[in-house]
């Protein structure tokens, strides 16, 4: 025999009969809020997923019973004004776990339900991706300290593809701020965490499509103030149909960016390996300073590596005889530090850092991860600051010729050394050091170290020509080509339409960004919220880049 079957999974999402008081209910007064269902259901995270907007000061208080579900309200609520309660995915059955899809619950304390929305997206400033999780809000003043200090009066969060609806909004203008809440609290009160978004003009909402059943809530108000949003200076959101994000894009977009941070501190250290202190600050600096409070031995080497943006430091030395020492460190103008570092085989946790000892580190001799092309180099680290560097005993090797090569120093490393030679397609090469040519901070030599390869031929390469022009007056740019993991490849400074050409490049998919470099400093740089500073435009080129081998490309892009 076999036993029956319990029939096809339920996928089916609880259906909602019916609420109490009624959805869209005018000159609400109740506490709680009952809602039925044809099967039993349950709550899952609804303190995350529902959304009320305004936001309440108290959290709602919820309790699933057979198939109902009673919702108490311990908040007092404003007068004449629209609630909308987001559900999200909060109400699922209780035996399959299949979930409600985005229900709104919408009352007004007034005699109106307001029905006016805005809608739009958030992408980061910089990549272009879409920003979920963002706490999109509507002031209805319009002052710079609302976001540090109020809660807003209507709010969103974004979806996975970064689009907000904020709905049921009274007609007005409205200040708009968008904010990656850390601690969930509505404000903008921790800077080094939380990124944002902001427009300075004011943004105006429109008429909301409601179910046919409720409109009579409407008034002609809605109507009368959307015809008087024609004559207004404010950005005004217009909807482009029921599906806006599925048609012709989002009607308002935000870039959401972090702040510079301006305050100067010493961010972390870390004592890793014994010779060998990391210091790393909360913005670049100048020039560091340090002085050792305890005198060392008079054949001590000291040599600083600081980092590509020199927002760290590197203080490398020798002296490995004390059994401590102490530092006194700092960087232009800004306050000293002091460290007490401690010649100990134990592993110490600090506030700041940690000690812990020493692991053997290797010499290295590479070329290029993706091979050899005729423009690349071979790359030199040894494991601490080079003190001897006899390169005379160093060959480079092509058949039975003996080639003279360059040495290119790192300015910012001791430990880093590169190695050029205008290569020949198709030829193997081999680059050889030998034991004791080279010597470290703490007077170790090198052993052999060498380096075989064959360089690439043109035709395992793809090259590029791009024609670039503007549609505007054109400004300062930095072009960027990133291959498919969004690394940089190459860069570009421009200022002028004209042809631009890449070659040796490794077959793949790639995509362009540009940066508009507005203070033509070459980089780019973000906004700053009170000096009312949006970041550097950056604009991704939308088009397919496959690079193949031995293949020319032409590409057009008009920048508008």
């Amino acid at each position: 025999m076999v036993a029956p079957s319990g029939g096809a999974k339920d996928t089916k999402p609880p259906q909602l009969i019916q609420t109490s008081p009624p959805n869209f209910q005018t000159n609400f007064s109740s506490r709680k809020i009952s809602m039925e269902f044809d099967e039993y259901v349950q709550t899952k995270d609804p303190q995350t997923q529902v959304i009320v907007s305004p936001p309440l000061q108290y959290p709602l208080e919820y309790l699933s019973k057979g198939k109902s579900l009673q919702i108490k309200i311990t908040d007092t609520l404003q007068p004449n004004t629209t609630y909308n309660f987001n559900f999200g995915q909060s109400i699922a059955d209780l035996n399959e776990g299949n979930l409600l899809p985005e229900f709104n619950y919408v009352f007004s304390t007034g005699n109106h339900i307001d029905s006016l929305q805005i809608d739009g997206s958030i992408v980061d400033a910089f990549s272009r991706t879409p920003e979920a999780d963002v706490v999109v809000m509507l002031y209805k003043e319009n002052s710079d300290s609302l976001p540090y200090q109020k809660l807003p009066a209507y709010f969103d969060r974004t979806d996975q593809a970064g689009n907000f609806s904020i709905k049921n909004v009274a007609q007005a203008s409205y200040k708009i701020f968008a904010l990656l809440d850390k601690n969930n609290n509505y404000r903008y009160d921790n800077p080094d965490e939380e990124k944002i978004a902001f427009l300075d003009s004011l943004v105006t909402p429109i008429f909301l499509d409601i179910p046919d059943t409720n409109k009579k809530a409407l008034t002609e108000a809605d109507t009368a103030f959307n015809q008087s949003l024609e004559s207004s200076d404010t950005t005004t959101i217009k909807r482009k149909g029921k599906n806006w994000a599925k048609n012709k894009g989002n009607p308002l977009q935000l870039t959401l960016f972090s702040e510079p941070k301006e305050k100067q501190s010493l961010k972390k250290w870390m004592y890793d390996r014994i010779g060998k202190l990391q210091l790393v600050y909360t913005i670049p600096f100048k020039k560091f300073n340090y002085e050792w409070l305890k005198p060392l031995s008079s054949n001590t080497w000291e040599s600083l590596e600081y980092s590509s943006n020199k927002d760290s430091v590197i203080l490398w030395m020798n002296d490995t005889l004390s059994d401590s020492l102490n530092i006194r460190f700092w960087v232009d103008s800004f306050p000293a530090d002091t460290l007490k570092l401690l010649y100990k085989k134990v592993k110490k946790e600090g506030a700041k850092g940690k000690t812990k000892q020493n692991t053997p580190e290797k010499w290295h001799l590479q070329i290029p991860g993706t091979g050899m092309d005729p423009t690349g180099e071979i790359n030199l680290s040894s494991p601490k600051p080079l003190v001897l560097a006899d390169f005379t005993k160093a060959i480079l090797i092509s058949g039975k010729d003996t080639l003279d090569f360059k040495l290119l120093a790192d300015s910012l490393s001791q430990r880093k050394v590169k190695i050029n030679y205008p290569w020949k397609q198709d030829k193997e090469y081999r680059f050889y050091i030998p034991p004791g040519a080279l010597e470290d901070i703490d007077n170790k030599p090198n052993d052999t170290l060498q380096v075989q390869f064959k360089v690439k031929a043109a035709k395992e390469f793809g090259t590029m020509k791009l024609k670039l022009s503007f549609e505007k007056k054109p400004e300062n740019y930095v072009l960027q080509l990133l291959n498919e993991k969004g690394l940089m490849v190459r860069e570009k400074k421009i200022s002028k339409d004209g042809n631009l050409f890449f070659s040796f490049l490794i077959p793949g998919n790639y995509k362009f960004r540009l940066i508009v470099d507005t203070n033509g400093n070459g980089r780019w740089d973000s906004g700053k919220y009170l000096e009312h500073r949006q970041p550097e435009p950056v604009i991704i080129y939308d088009g397919k880049i496959e690079i193949k081998a031995n293949w020319d490309l032409d590409l057009e892009w008009v920048v508008k």
